[in-house]
């Protein structure tokens, strides 16, 4: 192997290991990015969730109301 070869393939290898660090990266910045999006989801399904249960007992004490 001479040595502008070997020269060319470590290149190439430096090139190859500098693109898979970007894209590794970019894998964890969106893996954050949906992680926040899905706690902010459950905070939302909670909160939902929270008012629907308000709403029932709302419904539920007027229907009482009204039959009196």
């Amino acid at each position: 192997m001479t040595k502008e070869l070997f020269r060319e393939q470590k290149n190439m290898v430096r090139i190859s290991l500098e693109e898979m660090h970007s894209r590794v990266k970019a894998l964890i910045s969106k893996y954050k990015d949906l992680k926040n999006e899905n706690s902010l989801l459950k905070e939302n399904v909670k909160n939902l969730n929270l008012k629907i249960s308000e709403l029932k007992l709302q419904n539920t004490k007027s229907r009482h109301g009204i039959d009196k």
